[in-house]
C-alpha cells in the first residue's frame, strides 16, 4: 500500500512535467503572453499610455511648449521609453503625487486611467530591472600596485 502512494505522487509530478513544454511553446510562439512581456508592454503602450499622453500631457509637454523641459511627444514607442527611463521616473512621480495632469486639464483623467499608466510604468521598471539583474555595468580595469 505504501508503494502505491509513492507511485501516485510520481504520476502527478510527471503530468506537470509533461505540461511544461506545452506552456513554453505557447509563450515562445505568442499564443500566451505574460503580463510583463515585451509584446504586452508594447501593446499596452499603444492602447493605453500613448492615448493618455495625447489627451492629457502633450498640450504642455510637446516639442514647442516643453514645460519643465519635458517633451513627451518624442515617446512614440516602447523602445523610446526604455531608452530614456529617467524622464519616465519623473512622470511616474508626478502621476503618483497627483500633480499631473493638473486639475485644470479638460477633461481630467479618470482615476482608473491614471492608475493604468502608473501600473504600466511600474511593470516596465520591474521588467528592465530583471533584465539588468546580475549585470554590474562597466567594470573599470583594476589599477596595478607599485609592486605589480
Amino acid at each position: 500500500m505504501r508503494n502505491q502512494g509513492k507511485s501516485n505522487r510520481g504520476v502527478g509530478n510527471s503530468r506537470s512535467f509533461l505540461a511544461l513544454p506545452l506552456v513554453l511553446w505557447s509563450l515562445v510562439n505568442g499564443v500566451v503572453s505574460l503580463p510583463g512581456s515585451v509584446a504586452d508592454l508594447g501593446h499596452r503602450f499603444a492602447e493605453t499610455v500613448r492615448p493618455f499622453l495625447e489627451n492629457y500631457c502633450l498640450d504642455c509637454h510637446d516639442q514647442e511648449t516643453r514645460k519643465a523641459d519635458l517633451d513627451l511627444a518624442a515617446f512614440r514607442s516602447l523602445e523610446t521609453v526604455v531608452n530614456d527611463q529617467a524622464h519616465w521616473e519623473l512622470v511616474l512621480e508626478r502621476l503618483r503625487e497627483g500633480d499631473m495632469p493638473p486639475q485644470k486639464a479638460k477633461p481630467p483623467p479618470s482615476l482608473e486611467a491614471r492608475q493604468d499608466v502608473i501600473a504600466w510604468i511600474e511593470t516596465l521598471r520591474e521588467q528592465e530591472t530583471q533584465k539588468q539583474a546580475g549585470n554590474p555595468g562597466p567594470v573599470p580595469a583594476r589599477r596595478l600596485s607599485n609592486a605589480e
